[in-house]
């Protein structure tokens, strides 16, 4: 995370796991190791995403708004546990729509994650004012910011007098 950013990092576990989860629908109903193998690495992505988002949630919101950003992203985590069960009984029409949905969902959120702000090497914001300083300098093409920021250091922190 810290040499290729939050944002890329973020993509690409969650379009892996997502990758993975649907590519299940093109192996044969006999081979069963390679579904759980593959949804096995669809499960890896998404694990890994769920530790990067909340790293990359943290950093892209100010300080005033971080514990409601934090308390409502867990929320939305709990709903989507809530629904899995739901998903889960889709394997009765086949084995792997579950898998597919799941699949999908990560993909899309794959393509969400790309028109967020990298922030890799910038200070955390600490008012609304400074969160949404954040979109200066976005390209959604490139990987990180144009122009990158010194990394704050135990140094730069004013000392309190």
């Amino acid at each position: 995370m810290d040499r290729f950013g939050r944002r890329s990092v973020l993509c690409l576990t969650m379009l892996l796991g997502g990758l993975a989860c649907v590519s299940c629908m093109f192996v044969p109903e006999d081979a069963v190791w390679v579904t759980v193998s593959l949804a096995m690495v669809g499960k890896f992505g998404i694990a890994a995403s769920f530790a990067v988002f909340y790293v990359f949630v943290g950093e892209l919101l100010p300080t005033v708004l971080r514990s409601q950003a934090m308390g409502i992203a867990s929320f939305i985590a709990g709903l989507g546990l809530l629904t899995f069960p739901s998903i889960v009984s889709l394997a009765e029409h086949s084995r792997v729509l579950p898998l597919i949905v799941m699949g999908t969902l990560s993909m899309a959120g794959a393509l969400v994650s790309v028109f967020l702000p990298e922030t890799l090497h910038l200070h955390l914001p600490q008012t609304i004012e400074e969160g949404e300083a954040l979109k200066v300098n976005f390209d959604i093409c490139s990987l990180t910011f144009r122009h990158r920021r010194r990394r704050r250091t135990i140094d730069d922190t004013p000392s309190p007098s």
